[in-house]
């Protein structure tokens, strides 16, 4: 049976798509020496979820 071939891009083809969709962002991480990893951090961190606990039932608005 033959291997069925994965419609996967390379590292090195997901990074070229990266820069012909994002010019201006592939420059400025470039400029600034900014890793895609790094990259992801500060994105990751900019729309992470806030999460809060607390063990009382009055709002944090209404706290004193």
């Amino acid at each position: 049976m033959p291997e069925e071939k994965k419609d996967e891009n390379t590292l090195p083809q997901q990074m070229a798509d990266f820069k012909r969709q994002n010019p201006k962002v592939a420059e400025a991480m470039e400029l600034f020496g900014i890793s895609v990893t790094r990259y992801q951090e500060t994105l990751n961190a900019l729309y992470s979820p806030h999460i809060y606990q607390s063990t009382s039932t009055a709002s944090m608005d209404k706290r004193e």
